[in-house]
């Protein structure tokens, strides 16, 4: 038997000790802050310029974040609940949907 699991004859008054239950690490995606980004980030509005009204129509909103552990800086669109399918960011370079992480060199 384990060393946890005897139980002592001297101390019949008190409680056998307990060994330490192993908690599972369940796989987290954020563990250790990897997708943390830093908390500046830059907004850019996209307006009509073409547009004869004197107050431009806003296009899209661009939200880019800094990845500080991945050293990445990611793009999105603000606002947006379009699909894959109407993501203007969507395949900017050949193979990229924007669903995995670029690979590291």
């Amino acid at each position: 038997k384990l060393e946890d699991d005897v139980h002592d004859d001297e101390e019949d008054g008190q409680r056998r000790r307990k060994r330490p239950r192993r908690v599972e690490v369940k796989e987290n995606h954020d563990q250790g802050g990897l997708f943390k980004s830093h908390p500046l980030k830059i907004i850019i509005h996209v307006y009509e310029d073409e547009s004869s009204d004197p107050k431009p129509a806003k296009l899209i909103t661009l939200r880019f974040e800094y990845m500080v552990k991945l050293n990445i800086v990611c793009v999105g669109i603000e606002g947006s609940n379009d699909g894959p399918d109407n993501d203007i960011l969507c395949n900017l370079f050949p193979n990229d949907t924007g669903l995995e992480l670029p690979h590291q060199v």
